[in-house]
């Protein structure tokens, strides 16, 4: 496995050498387990003319803030050392496979990724799943550790420990090489998920241009057409009958039936919402 060290990089530097590759946390929104970011998201930022520049905000901040925080408590936890890793590790057989390690344990040489989170429900969600299956396919590791902050109102600290799942590696390999070399290097986008993606792909319109329907896309256009009725009447219908329950509540915070609570006004900051 080859190593670039990252200590002495910019963050330019590294932003760039980020761009030609794939990293484990984007694996998770190739294979479409992300519910916030999508394979045309990721294809995007690799054929962008310049590196893509990761908007930072308070939660990327304070995961990472709070990694040495979360360190030291892993370490206590488990009695494990761990060694920050500042490097770049790249696929034995494939370069454009990258991943970028929290840390490596000591004596294991396994990675272990930290996270903050405001809850957990005790299970990791799936685009983490992808991301640590990701590490451990890079670093050939047998298991690795996720080590898990929750900062909500229960407060808790969380180490598991995740065995390294071939079956699911051999998948998403395989999807990885085919996004890099059928949409990356061919600058040809994903197929699109979303109306959002739809609207990142085809944001360029040739003026003038026609589209001759056919009698496929005609019914289609028809379809969408009654549902936008029917949308409109339901809403419509939907917003009267939640005027008639708030009306009927008045000023009471909530209604039950036989125990259950079913609409509640909700406080924040100076205004009630009905939940």
């Amino acid at each position: 496995m080859r190593q670039v060290s990252t200590i002495s990089m910019s963050y330019d530097e590294w932003l760039a050498k980020r761009g030609e590759s794939i990293g484990a946390s984007e694996s998770g929104a190739i294979l479409g387990l992300n519910p916030w970011k999508t394979a045309v998201d990721v294809w995007l930022e690799k054929t962008a003319d310049k590196p893509t520049s990761i908007e930072d905000n308070l939660n990327m901040r304070l995961g990472r803030d709070l990694e040495p925080v979360i360190q030291k408590l892993f370490e206590e936890e488990t009695g494990f050392k761990v060694r920050r890793d500042n490097k770049i590790r790249i696929d034995d057989e494939y370069d454009f496979i990258t991943t970028n390690l929290d840390g490596m344990v000591i004596g294991e040489k396994v990675p272990v990724e930290y996270k903050t989170t405001s809850k957990w429900d005790g299970e990791i969600p799936d685009y983490y799943f992808a991301q640590i299956q990701h590490q451990m396919m890079v670093t050939n590791s047998s298991h690795c550790y996720f080590a898990v902050l929750v900062l909500g109102f229960n407060k808790q600290f969380i180490v598991e420990k995740y065995n390294r799942d071939d079956s699911f590696i051999y998948k998403m390999r395989r999807e990885l090489v085919h996004f890099w070399n059928e949409n990356v290097k061919m600058n040809i986008p994903p197929e699109a998920t979303s109306v959002e993606d739809c609207k990142k792909i085809y944001k360029e319109v040739d003026p003038e241009s026609i589209l001759e329907a056919d009698d496929v896309i005609f019914n289609m256009l028809s379809e969408m057409d009654k549902f936008r009725h029917l949308k409109n009447k339901y809403d419509s219908k939907y917003k009267d009958m939640q005027k008639d329950v708030m009306v009927q509540m008045g000023s009471k915070e909530s209604v039950e039936y036989n125990g259950i609570s079913f609409a509640s006004w909700k406080q924040s900051k100076n205004s009630l919402k009905f939940d």
